[in-house]
């Protein structure tokens, strides 16, 4: 990504490698795929703030109007929640 931003030219070039080796990784595969993952919505984040932002906005903004319909349905039907958090009809 910095090299587009550098408008530079990439160049892929063959190379050998062998995975074979004693102690090879000295990293957990989880822990390692998790900060990939932290590193590229991070990047998401500085990039693309709009689609980092307004997606999760919206899914969120979505639920709370369920909710709240599924509350006023309850509500409009006579039903009331009673103290221990269960809503009755």
């Amino acid at each position: 990504m910095q090299a587009k931003d550098l408008d530079l030219q990439i160049k892929e070039v063959e190379i050998h490698c062998s995975y074979d080796v004693e102690r090879g990784s000295t990293q957990n595969p989880v822990s390692h795929g998790v900060k990939t993952l932290l590193t590229i919505l991070h990047d998401m984040e500085l990039r693309r703030p709009l689609y980092y932002f307004t997606i999760p906005g919206i899914l969120m903004a979505g639920a709370g109007v369920l909710m709240g319909l599924e509350f006023f349905r309850i509500f409009a039907h006579g039903g009331a929640c009673s103290t221990d958090r269960r809503c009755s009809w």
